[in-house]
């Protein structure tokens, strides 16, 4: 299933491709081709999602693959973290030989990258480099400070039967990185369905000086989570717009919604009005500021520019504002605003530096805290503040890496992945939907069919997740999937009422049937199996709950309330009874 997801992937950025770059638009028949094609795109997608290169052509421009490129078919230099990255990359076209293939050591040999950093014109055997090997060199000679650069090479490959000695001996003793298969899946195909694709590690601000007495508060906070350094200062709104715009969804991680559910409601225009319609700095009056935490701060005017200083920041994100930062950032894209419509407007910014010796659980629930208590500016769902739970997370991640599947923890966040066509609806598990199948799985049925707001309120969240069982859950929700089907519904001739009010209560029952539940390569299949076999009992199930006293209240002359009874105090009791084996 990843692997097919791989494949999407890449075909999607072969479409990013102008027309006039054939070699990435293939007859539909050629398939020898399609994955020379594929094969390329695969380098496009490391470069997209490791270095932000969003642009088709710069992506492009980075890519050497062909003869006499030295073993190198792609090359990054980021000046800011002073690195130079080679990539050799091997695509395979078959999901087997993807995941269980490793690259050959012919193919490493093949890598002369002590030659090409050291600037020599010719390969081992004394051919000449390709034009684009010799443009490489040319780039990294002009490079004033290369001395400062560290070199890196990245093998997109699986790599089997080579030593850590062998590997340094190959490539010079540079520093290497293997991407196989599941780091592929894990690392490059699901960030990018997310939005996720580019965090930033570090992100640099310019402020404006000009008329501030002192340009920042800063002092020591004692929290729950201990002793945080806090700086507030007011930035300009242009360079929050520049930074969400680049970075979006990378920077919401700790937020309980992300760019899409953020990027559309009054509150937008609200602040949009307020940027456009004013000419002084009242937007900085009149808006709550962006809280962000962050690893590290430092803010210095020590630029050599008059009146202007500068903020940096290590591993961002917002945990208040994003409704701010987003709009600014839809703004800037807009073509009809126009940069001078931020011109003087500043907003103000908490940035929290968190501690770093605190486990993920204990983030999490400071960050809840915060977020709470400061995502006052439009109404957040339940779901939306269990979003960032780590046992949510943890699941989202079991769901993907066994069943190739999406769980969706927050509200339109595989809009990228739906977009270019790389997922379809069928691929995502929608999050209310799965817990309420949980819910009714794990014993209470009757509040599956209650609100989403109930089923994700923070006492019965918890109870659902504590000592979660992803056995238990996929089962649970498989089975919901397959008493919604048209196979199972059609060949049941139950009365319409069984699915429509009881279907939360099947799910309860399917709970009672043991079976052999430890091979989640048969759940799927399992699932089925115990939903038709519940299905197959029910028209007995509910023969016999019409005819219990304890049911009476449910009876009005000659009918049944079902719709009642699978919403009341005994149809839990009645499913435990009831003889399902």
């Amino acid at each position: 299933m990843s692997y097919e997801t791989l494949i999407k992937t890449l075909d999607a950025l072969r479409s990013e491709a102008p027309k006039s770059f054939k070699s990435y638009y293939p007859k539909a028949d050629d398939l020898e081709k399609i994955n020379q094609a594929r094969a390329i795109a695969f380098i496009h997608l490391f470069l997209k999602v490791r270095f932000g290169l969003i642009d088709f052509s710069k992506r492009h421009d980075h890519i050497c693959d062909g003869s006499q490129d030295g073993g190198i078919d792609a090359y990054h230099i980021d000046s800011d973290s002073k690195k130079v990255t080679l990539i050799q990359s091997k695509f395979r076209a078959t999901e087997k030989n993807f995941e269980g293939k490793s690259i050959e050591v012919s193919e490493l040999l093949k890598m002369e990258v002590g030659r090409v950093s050291k600037g020599e014109k010719t390969d081992s055997n004394g051919v000449s480099f390709s034009a684009r090997i010799i443009e490489f060199q040319k780039k990294i000679a002009d490079i004033r400070d290369i001395a400062t650069y560290t070199w890196q090479v990245v093998i997109l490959a699986n790599l089997k039967g080579v030593n850590d000695e062998q590997m340094r001996r190959l490539l010079d003793n540079m520093e290497y990185e293997v991407f196989d298969f599941p780091r592929t899946y894990s690392e490059l195909v699901f960030p990018l369905t997310t939005g996720t694709s580019f965090a930033p590690n570090e992100i640099t601000i310019k402020i404006n000086l000009g008329k501030k007495q002192q340009p920042q508060l800063n002092q020591d906070v004692e929290t729950s989570l201990g002793i945080c350094n806090v700086r507030m200062l007011y930035v300009p709104t242009i360079e929050i717009a520049r930074c969400m715009a680049k970075y979006r969804n990378a920077l919401l991680r700790y937020n309980p919604r992300n760019y899409l559910s953020l990027s559309g409601n009054d509150v937008n225009k609200s602040i949009k009005d307020t940027i456009k319609n004013t000419t002084k700095n009242e937007f900085s009056l009149r808006n709550n500021g962006i809280t962000l935490l962050v690893q590290y701060s430092s803010v210095t005017d020590r630029t050599g520019v008059t009146g202007e200083g500068q903020l940096i920041v290590k591993d961002p994100q917002i945990l208040n504002g994003g409704q701010t930062a987003t709009t600014l950032a839809m703004m800037i894209e807009d073509s009809e605003v126009g940069i001078a419509a931020f011109e003087g407007k500043e907003v103000l910014l908490k940035i929290i530096e968190r501690p770093s010796d605190k486990s993920e659980e204990e983030l999490a629930a400071f960050i809840e805290t915060i977020s709470d208590a400061t995502n006052k500016q439009s109404k957040i769902v339940e779901a939306d503040r269990r979003s960032n739970d780590p046992r949510l997370i943890k699941l989202q991640k079991y769901f993907y890496e066994e069943h190739g599947l999406f769980l969706e923890r927050k509200r339109g966040e595989f809009k990228y992945g739906i977009d270019e066509k790389i997922l379809s609806k069928s691929d995502i598990v929608d999050r209310v939907s799965m817990a309420r199948a949980l819910t009714a799985y794990t014993g209470s049925p009757a509040r599956a069919r209650s609100s989403q707001d109930r089923i994700f309120d923070e006492e019965g969240f918890d109870a659902l997740l504590d000592n979660i069982d992803n056995i238990n859950v996929s089962l649970a929700y498989f089975a919901m999937l397959a008493l919604d089907s048209e196979d199972v519904i059609e060949k049941s001739s139950l009365p319409s009422h069984s699915f429509r009010y009881g279907k939360y209560a099947m799910l309860f029952a399917i709970s009672k049937i043991s079976i052999l539940k430890d091979e989640s390569a048969q759940i799927k299949e399992n699932a089925k199996k115990l939903a038709i076999s519940v299905v197959e009992k029910w028209k007995n199930f509910e023969k016999s709950v019409e005819s219990k006293e304890n049911n009476v209240k449910y009876k009005s002359d000659e009918t049944f309330n079902f719709d009642g009874y699978y919403k009341g105090s005994t149809v839990d009791d009645d499913i435990k009874s009831f003889k399902w084996n």
